[in-house]
């Protein structure tokens, strides 16, 4: 490279020594003033041609590493650097792997000895085929830590059999090629179906002040999110978890959630949110009333016991039953209270 450069630059200057020795004697090698200029512009222009060539050769090689195999190849990277393709054994058996902040995964296959991965979305969803243990070959999508058999998430009567998955978009379709009820090899495009609801949010009674969380899962990614509270879109509200903080009697009432992909919506079952005033816990003196049925007992309070306190009526209670109980709620929020009783006709 360091040669090449040198080569160059003799030869540019060269084009400058003649172009300077025609400027002085105005014909050299037949050649008139304007063609001088001419040629001063072609050594300009190689110029700008080689430094330019040199630039786009500036590239750093990367090792991805092979996860512990003897060879990899690396098939598809998205806008986020994640890099796949698959990695190669001394069996020359193949295993998918991710390649995500400088680390390499293993992926895995589906009970076989081959898997490879081929196309990869900005999500970080991962298309590829893997072998069976039955030895077939199937097209799967790797999405939330799991490969999944793509056989498994069509319809069961649709008479295909998906064989390999190529590219997956950020909508989540799917590009390949199987065998159609026909027995025939046809490329498809899988197209996500609606999202189906898994788990629904919970109605809640909460006292003021509080903070609830209300959570649903769906199925069918990539998908979106959106509260709404009644009919009023939550503002900002667009992940699978909504979070109320202190909480007031207006905001009680339904919440929903509308989840949505490419081929639809659904909306949640509403959850019930009930804000309800904070309840205060009061110790409230319960009095045993010693005295015979069918006779009247007069319970007398004194707070606190002096010599120029009175004893103060309290109720005058008949007593039908046996044991019976008095609850004196006037007590809350007092003093403490000596109490006595008075069995009266």
């Amino acid at each position: 490279m360091i040669g090449q450069i040198h080569r160059s630059m003799r030869m540019y200057s060269l084009l400058m020594l003649i172009s300077i020795t025609v400027s002085r004697r105005n014909l050299v090698f037949g050649l008139r003033h304007n063609d001088m200029k001419k040629l001063l512009m072609v050594s300009l222009l190689f110029l700008f041609l080689f430094v330019t060539k040199m630039q786009g050769q500036e590239y750093q090689v990367i090792d991805l590493g092979t996860v512990g195999y003897v060879s990899s190849q690396a098939n598809a990277i998205n806008a986020s650097g994640q890099i796949v393709g698959w990695a190669t054994d001394s069996e020359n058996h193949t295993h998918a792997f991710l390649y995500s902040n400088g680390v390499m995964q293993d992926l895995g296959t589906l009970g076989g000895v081959n898997s490879a991965a081929v196309g990869i979305n900005t999500l970080g969803q991962i298309v590829g085929s893997a072998f069976m243990s039955s030895g077939a070959n199937h097209a799967f999508l790797y999405t939330e830590n799991s490969m999944k058999d793509l056989n498994n998430l069509i319809d069961t009567n649709s008479g295909w059999t998906l064989q390999e998955a190529f590219g997956i978009n950020d909508s989540g379709q799917i590009v390949g090629y199987g065998i159609n009820g026909l027995g025939q090899k046809h490329a498809f495009l899988l197209n996500p179906a609606k999202p189906i609801i898994t788990l629904q949010p919970k109605s809640q009674t909460v006292a003021i002040g509080s903070t609830v969380y209300l959570t649903v899962r769906a199925t069918n990614s990539p998908i979106s999110y959106q509260w709404y509270f009644g009919t009023n879109a939550v503002v900002g509200a667009t992940d699978l978890s909504l979070t109320l903080t202190n909480l007031h009697s207006n905001d009680s009432g339904n919440y929903t959630v509308v989840v949505s992909n490419n081929s639809g919506s659904v909306t949640s079952n509403p959850a019930m949110l009930m804000v309800l005033p904070s309840l205060g816990i009061n110790m409230v003196p319960r009095i045993l009333l010693n005295c015979e049925t069918g006779m009247n007992c007069r319970i007398e309070y004194i707070s606190p016991i002096g010599h120029t306190n009175a004893w103060v009526t309290l109720e005058t209670i008949a007593i039908t039953n046996n044991p019976q109980y008095y609850f004196d709620v006037s007590a809350i929020g007092q003093p403490a209270r000596f109490y006595r009783l008075e069995q009266v006709p």
